[in-house]
């Protein structure tokens, strides 16, 4: 029979002796604490400062309905929920770091009870008390010190994923708790979906997960046919058409705020630069392989917002096609030939569909020769990863025992690895200077473009414009493929020469920036600002001139028209 227990099933043996659940579950959500609760003193990095630091509408309530439905980083965010959170945080007037990282280190920890409370009824309780506490604290260990983790732990900008994972944990455990007939089940477990949905929108990939699960929890003896399946997955019919109804009613609220593209416009178009159909599966099974990778081999290394060059090669598409094509072939094999091996088998084809929806499939919005394939999407689908984990010891008992301790060993030097590298992870998210030059150390050269320009404004705002400079120039000759980014790139130059008063350097950089974005505002604007302080104040103002007529034509309206106004005026008055 099955180690595992279905819906609402009671223990199948007493449990004399065992520890209760939740003091395993309070034991991992304490080790994981421990072992994050030194970032509470790292600043804020990245995104963070564009949503807590220099957005107003975040900091004013009467700004609400902007602030959750229009963020900085871009309409594709539709992610309200989350977004609340932070806005919180700000109006109870918590504007320093430290309230912020501890937020994400406790809504961790809660995702950590719930993963080892998740265990516990699916594996714990039918095992023997001690067989049983261990494989339940492995799963939540594992879960709470795994590497892959770090980015949306420390990042606070992560919380988008941990809050969706913790919606989607609560899903499951109710799942699991009611009997598979409920009507309150399929309620309970829909709103959690939408709520996840509301705090992230890869939580779709629990619609591809859940099925998975449904066929791992159940207890039928033998290796899993086709009518067991069926069987299974009809008596779950109700929670599936109220996920189906719930993301009907997401879509709609994300209509009606976004309009017929969904805020996805932008999204879309990079369909056009990955290239024809094969090499867009060949960036799916490359950001499948990454993730696999990144959930076994910890060793590798985290770096943030890590890229995906494209093209993606034939070779590196083979060997990515074979690697996820034999998990699915093992885990299948698992499946259907053992009766032992069921659960492992559908944990690890849940752990990939839930990984589905963030292998760009739908291609994340970076620049144009890369896709993004961060470790904090990993949040949710660990999840899966875990309970398989700790569902082999009873396959491996049934063929051989000396097997199962080799298992327990590896899994105790592998835990208490992952937590060493968390903690030596953590002072890498300090401040944005140690921040970016450790991506940039851990990243590839796709990468180290925005990452150059990211260290470089970080330079600006502390006031050391040679390193500024320095690290902008580094950034326009790694030649961007994007006309944007190179714009962007060759503006900051300027930007930084302009401030260091080498004016002839600062109108070339300006130049080369309006060579590769006519549009780019602030390059026309810093342009028109040297010519009018050398004298020649007609050209400055044509600059500008030219500068509002591209508005004009583009239907846009600059943030900062106010000063291009001012600028004009002193040019005509000159």
């Amino acid at each position: 029979m099955s180690p595992i227990a279905g819906p609402g099933s009671l223990p199948s043996q007493s449990r004399r002796g065992a520890l209760p659940p939740y003091l395993l579950a309070g034991l991992c959500a304490l080790a994981a604490l421990a072992v994050y609760w030194p970032g509470q003193g790292n600043g804020f990095i990245w995104d963070d400062l564009s949503y807590l630091v220099h957005s107003p509408a975040f900091r004013d309530p009467a700004q609400w309905k902007e602030a959750l439905f229009k963020p900085p980083t871009g309409e594709a965010v539709f992610r309200p929920l989350t977004l609340l959170s932070f806005a919180a945080q700000l109006w109870a007037g918590q504007t320093d770091p430290a309230p912020f990282h501890v937020a994400n280190f406790l809504i961790h920890a809660v995702n950590v009870v719930l993963v080892t409370l998740l265990a516990y009824r699916m594996i714990g309780r039918n095992l023997p008390a001690g067989a049983g506490a261990v494989s339940v604290l492995l799963c939540g260990l594992v879960y709470g010190l795994h590497p892959a983790l770090t980015e949306p732990v420390l990042w606070i900008a992560g919380r988008f994923d941990l809050l969706m994972a913790m919606f989607l944990l609560l899903a499951l455990l109710l799942d699991h708790a009611l009997p598979a007939a409920s009507w309150r089940r399929a309620l309970g477990v829909s709103l959690l979906f939408y709520v996840a949905l509301l705090s992230k929108e890869t939580a779709v990939g629990f619609l591809l997960a859940l099925p998975l699960m449904h066929l791992a929890a159940d207890r039928g003896p033998g290796p899993l046919r086709l009518a067991a399946a069926t069987r299974v997955l009809a008596s779950h019919r109700r929670v599936y058409a109220g996920l189906l109804l719930a993301l009907g009613a997401y879509l709609l609220l994300r209509f009606a705020m976004l309009g017929p593209y969904l805020g996805m416009d932008r999204v879309m178009v990079r369909y056009d630069s990955i290239g024809p159909p094969v090499q867009r599966m060949s960036v799916v099974v490359a950001s499948l392989a990454q993730y696999l990778m990144d959930t076994v081999w910890i060793a590798g290394g985290f770096a943030p917002n890590r890229a995906l060059p494209l093209p993606v090669d034939g070779l590196s598409a083979a060997l990515a096609a074979a690697t996820v094509a034999g998990v699915v072939i093992l885990a299948c094999g698992a499946i259907r030939f053992t009766a032992a091996g069921r659960a492992p088998g559908a944990l690890a084809l849940a752990f990939l569909a839930a990984l589905v929806p963030v292998s760009n499939i739908v291609p994340a919005p970076t620049y144009a020769d890369e896709l993004q394939i961060a470790s904090r999407y990993l949040a949710f689908p660990l999840v899966f990863a875990c309970l398989a984990l700790a569902t082999l010891p009873p396959m491996l008992a049934v063929r051989h025992a000396g097997a199962v301790k080799l298992f327990w060993i590896a899994a105790g030097v592998w835990t208490i690895a992952s937590g060493v590298i968390v903690r030596t992870t953590i002072p890498m998210w300090r401040d944005e200077g140690i921040f970016f030059r450790w991506a940039i150390a851990r990243s590839g050269p796709t990468s180290w473009r925005y990452l150059y320009i990211n260290l470089g404004a970080h330079y600006l705002r502390a006031g050391d414009l040679s390193p500024a400079r320095d690290a902008f120039m580094r950034a326009a000759e790694l030649q961007p493929k994007s006309a944007r980014l190179a714009s962007i790139a060759w503006y900051n130059v300027g930007n930084a020469e302009a401030r260091l008063g080498n004016a002839e350097q600062a109108a070339r950089a300006f130049r080369v920036a309006l060579s590769f974005d006519p549009d780019n505002v602030y390059a026309r604007a810093g342009l028109a600002e040297i010519e009018r302080t050398q004298g020649r104040a007609g050209r400055a103002a044509a600059l500008l001139e030219e500068a509002f007529e591209r508005l004009r034509a583009a239907g846009r309206v600059h943030p900062d028209r106010g000063l291009l106004h001012l600028r004009l005026g002193l040019a005509y008055a000159d």
